[in-house]
């Protein structure tokens, strides 16, 4: 049983016992009712990330100027990975293939978390503790070119140098540009779990700051727990 559980059970044992504590306090479970909402922000907001849906995680954060920056923060953490691609004038196919291998690689780094104590600042901020099992984002890019340079020669076999020739020749560099991309996330998607054996998982302590804007629970800022 975690910490956040037995204190809630341990709560709701003084309240039976102590006089004038009564269950039908409408203070009272409006309090516990936040709690419950404030851990499911958090909790919603993680569960998103390890399911690699970062546009829907956008919709827990506020759109105060730091819950801006937490997204700005995480774009900045993923550009190893997106520089390699980043040459590239990508046609609508490829975009949406490349926007669903962006989603796998959020996936992959986010592995797994554990929502803990919730404490409450006020009457419309609670600091909510979790920890979070992750993957090194620079081990991730070098995992990506690692596969990419191995499975250069599976990719580029004799025969798919002629068709991107004839690509070429007959379409242009961007074409050409294009069709080798979409051979390479082809493969990686192939072999996308392979890119995780050798990165290094890194469990955090984080505490996430949520306040209440239009009567809805948002994300403020995240910090070390330590």
């Amino acid at each position: 049983m975690n910490r956040f559980a037995g204190s809630v059970i341990l709560s709701a044992l003084l309240c039976i016992s102590a006089a004038g504590c009564a269950a039908s306090d409408p203070d009272a479970q409006s309090g516990k009712d936040d709690i419950s909402e404030v851990k499911d922000t958090v909790d919603d907001y993680l569960q998103a990330l390890e399911n690699g849906d970062l546009k829907k995680s956008a919709g827990y954060l506020s759109e105060s100027s730091e819950g801006k920056l937490m997204t700005e923060e995480f774009y900045s953490q993923t550009e190893p990975i997106m520089d390699i691609f980043s040459n590239v004038e990508m046609n609508d196919e490829l975009k949406s293939q490349y926007d669903h291998f962006i989603d796998q690689i959020i996936a992959l780094s986010f592995q797994s978390h554990e929502v803990g104590e919730v404490i409450q600042v006020s009457d419309s901020e609670y600091q909510v503790h979790a920890e979070i099992t992750s993957v090194d984002y620079d081990d991730i890019s070098y995992a990506a070119r690692d596969m990419l340079s191995t499975g250069r020669d599976q990719i580029l076999t004799e025969e798919k140098k002629k068709e991107l020739k004839q690509i070429y020749d007959e379409k242009g560099q961007t074409a050409l540009d294009n069709a080798i991309l979409k051979e390479m996330f082809d493969y990686m998607t192939v072999h996308f779990d392979e890119m995780a054996e050798d990165c290094s998982e890194i469990r955090q302590s984080t505490v996430f700051t949520v306040k209440k804007e239009n009567d809805v629970w948002k994300i403020t800022d995240a910090g070390s727990g330590q």
